[in-house]
């Protein structure tokens, strides 16, 4: 799971607004009002004053592990000759179930386009810094070896031995800039209760107005694989308790107690066949606050930890080289701290895509979101009586 934010398309919302109400109005006969133009260009000064943003989440799926002879071949065979293609070609049938399965309401997932990709690859390099005035409107479907360097050539990562922070610099508009970034992790976490009483737990820095990115990486284990974990836990457990009966003649802890209590209610909950959020994901979670100086980015990471609060508890360790290139797509885990081991409806609970859209960018703006202050939301008041043909303006 990749999350990162991208610039409202003021251009393009004003052209379709723009379309939206003259076409209303000539169904009447009727054209805009002369302070039109200036109305419309006065409300893409305040977007661009404002630098909103709209979060964007990516989601990539490891589901072919290639075999050490076909990585071999493909580093030595001509390019027509590797095996790749035949590979993809009999992987047709998964992508295709793939595509299905994460295009089903719940997520409504998308294929990534060449253009996101591309996006995706510059925040991944870039981090912590501002998005450029004009980015690349080219739309390719293929890309060689040498279009990355185009992405990646244009920045360098500097960290210092046990440093805390990672110095990001790098050309953004033909200017060099610097960014001091700190990768930080998420630890131990008590239990929420979401979202009666708490925010996704994702989503809780994001009212904090400052530059985040996320990175996770994760996967969903056998239900089997648990089981024999439970078991172990369970008979390491009953020793205990066994010692402290027959060998010291001592009542066991409660805690011995609870969590065998513990592990019988998720073995419990792993034997329901109908509730498939009692599955377990293990996984990593990074997230990426930076600063224009080093100053400024440990004050960032202060505020994060501060609205986390007793809630969850982020971790600020070193090996901040390591940990900034699990941002990079395609990158594995590079420090295996600090895993998390929780169930699925609380890796859902996070809200990764929490605030990633806010209506459909049709009509006028009416304000921002109140959990990022960043995401602008648009209102069509007459949406519902000519799309839907329903009255009332909700």
């Amino acid at each position: 799971i990749r999350g990162t934010q991208v610039p409202f398309p003021v251009r393009d919302w004003a052209q379709a607004h723009h379309r939206l109400v003259t076409e209303r109005q000539a169904a009447f006969g009727a054209v805009p009002l002369p302070c039109w133009p200036d109305l419309l260009a006065g409300e893409q000064r305040q977007f661009l004053g404002e630098h909103l943003a709209e979060k964007q989440v990516y989601l990539g799926v490891d589901y072919l592990h290639r075999t050490p002879l076909a990585q071999l071949a493909a580093g030595v065979l001509p390019r027509s000759w590797r095996p790749l293609a035949r590979e993809l070609n009999q992987q047709q049938s998964k992508l295709a179930a793939l595509d299905t399965l994460i295009g089903r309401p719940g997520m409504r997932g998308q294929p990534v386009t060449a253009g996101q990709m591309a996006w995706l690859l510059h925040r991944s390099t870039h981090l912590g810094f501002p998005a450029p005035k004009l980015r690349s409107e080219l739309e390719l479907s293929e890309w060689a070896p040498g279009d990355l360097a185009g992405l990646l050539d244009q920045v360098s990562w500097t960290a210092e031995p046990f440093a805390t922070t990672l110095r990001v610099t790098g050309m953004v508009d033909g200017r060099t800039l610097t960014r001091h970034v700190a990768v930080l992790t998420v630890g131990r976490m008590q239990p929420m209760t979401i979202p009666q009483a708490d925010l996704p737990w994702m989503a809780i820095p994001d009212q904090l107005g400052i530059p985040l990115e996320w990175s996770a990486h994760l996967y969903v284990r056998h239900d089997h694989e648990v089981r024999e974990q439970l078991r172990r836990v369970m008979s390491r457990i009953t020793s205990q308790t066994r010692h402290y009966q027959l060998e010291h003649d001592q009542d066991p802890p409660t805690a011995l107690r609870e969590q065998h209590d513990l592990a019988l209610q998720v073995e419990a909950e792993l034997s329901d066949t109908q509730d498939l959020s009692a599955s377990r994901a293990r996984g990593w979670w990074r997230l990426a606050v930076s600063g224009t100086t080093e100053t400024e980015c440990l004050e960032n990471v202060e505020r994060v930890v501060t609205a986390y609060a007793r809630r969850v508890q982020i971790e600020h360790t070193y090996g901040q080289h390591d940990l900034a290139r699990e941002f990079l797509p395609g990158e594995p885990v590079r420090i295996r701290a600090h895993r998390r081991d929780l169930p699925v409806r609380t890796v859902a609970a996070g809200g990764a895509a929490i605030t990633s859209t806010a209506g459909d960018r049709r009509g006028w703006a009416i304000g921002q979101a109140v959990l990022d202050g960043r995401t602008p939301v648009m209102y069509d008041l007459w949406a519902n009586m000519e799309r839907f043909d329903v009255a009332g303006y909700y």
